[in-house]
This record gives C-alpha cells, structure tokens and sequence, in this order.
C-alpha cells in the first residue's frame, strides 16, 4: 500500500491493518520505514498486542508519518487480539468479531473524512455558527454530510467546538 500511495497520486489515504514493513526489510537495506518516507497521504494503523514496538503510537514508524501529517494520522490499536485477526481471525474466539467490527468501522469512519468529503467550505467553524444561528436544517445537511460534531476533528482553526 505504501509503494503504490508514493507512485501513485490518486491515493487519498491509506489503513493500514498490522503493518508489516519489517519482513521485508533487507528488500529495503535494512530499513523498514524506507517504504513509508515518501507518503504524504493521512494514514490509520491498526495494530495488535503482538505488534512489534516500531509500529505502537510511540514507536519510529508511526511518528513519522505523525509529522507529515499532524493532525490526519490515526492509531488504533486492538489489544484483544494476534496479527492477522483481520482475514484469518476465528469469530468464535473471545474478541476477534468485536475486534473486527470495531476496526473496519474506524477505518470507514477515517476513509470517508477524505473520500467523501462534506461540502466545499463546510466545516467545524460553519457548523458552529449554524448551531449559534439556530439554522436546525443546515445543522443537519452539515451533520449528514460527516462535518464532525464532537472529537479532535470538530475544532476549527482556533481550536474551537461547534457546540460549545
């Protein structure tokens, strides 16, 4: 995913779902972040409890790609469960579907912040100032459209909450 993000210039934003880039190091002299140095798209990483460090919200791989993209780059991690509970996780072991269900909404929640944009201009500023102009329609065109109402993605530029 991160070879083809870096090519390519369509490629909006990627999840990335218990990466792997340190198997294939020695394709990359030995450095597993050399893949992901050329990405400026926001990014999610999924991991889990057996992740190495590289990848966990402190680790070198995943604050780099923070500093490209400070405020567009998400960390979840699923502590329940081993690598690959993705596509080879049993949903009859504790967690797995719960793991599941949890990680794939998050990454349609991430994905739809940059695939599917709300409206030009619309954001957490218009949003504020519908709700203080009491303008209940536009409140909703604004909320249905995915402009957030709560959460590090609802404050506008001088850090501001629509509903405040």
């Amino acid at each position: 995913a991160f070879k083809v993000a870096e090519s390519i210039t369509e490629v909006v934003c990627n999840v990335v779902f218990y990466p792997s880039m340190h198997i294939v190091e020695e394709i990359n002299d030995g450095d597993p972040a050399k893949l992901h140095r050329g990405i400026r798209t926001p990014v999610m990483f999924v991991t889990t409890r057996d992740a190495p460090a590289l990848y966990s919200e402190d680790g070198r791989m995943y604050q780099e790609l923070l500093q490209r993209n400070p405020n567009d780059c998400e960390y979840m991690q699923q502590r329940e469960v081993k690598h690959n509970f993705l596509l080879r996780g049993d949903c009859q072991e504790p967690n797995v579907l719960e793991a599941i269900e949890t990680s794939l909404l998050e990454a349609g929640n991430f994905m739809r912040k940059f695939l599917w944009p709300p409206p030009a201009g619309a954001n957490a500023a218009t949003l504020r100032l519908m709700c203080q102009e009491g303008d209940h329609e536009l409140v909703h065109q604004l909320l249905s459209a995915g402009v957030p109402a709560a959460g590090r993605d609802a404050r506008d530029v001088i850090g501001l909450m629509p509903m405040h």
